[in-house]
């Protein structure tokens, strides 16, 4: 069982990371949301997936109750890359799932 209460999915690769986590995975985390190193970084430097902890199957099972999650999880995402790339240019957070609902957030190798 995560903090949120939600059991973990047998077939989430969030959930596993979350369950099997070691302290230099995670770059951030709270009661609600952590943050990790995506490992493939395709074309940016930098490559951070914010997770909530309640997992959430895909963007068609959000209620209106997690209206706040999402906006702690952008909030969450922009202050890591503040941080550890703050010149970099941003692409704007994406949602992505994989049994869990995450957002993605990049900084761009080549600023123009």
């Amino acid at each position: 069982m995560n903090k949120m209460g939600c059991g973990p999915s047998k077939d989430c690769v969030f959930c596993d990371i979350l369950q099997n986590k070691k302290n230099e995975d995670i770059l951030y985390e709270d009661d609600l949301v952590f943050a990790f190193n995506d490992i493939q970084k395709r074309s940016a430097r930098e490559h951070i997936l914010v997770c909530p902890k309640e997992h959430i199957p895909n963007v068609n099972t959000l209620l209106p109750k997690h209206l706040e999650l999402l906006q702690h999880m952008k909030k969450v995402g922009n202050e890591i890359l503040d941080k550890i790339d703050p010149e970099a240019e941003r692409k704007y957070p994406k949602c992505v799932c994989f049994n869990s609902l995450g957002l993605d957030f990049m900084s761009l190798l080549f600023i123009q």
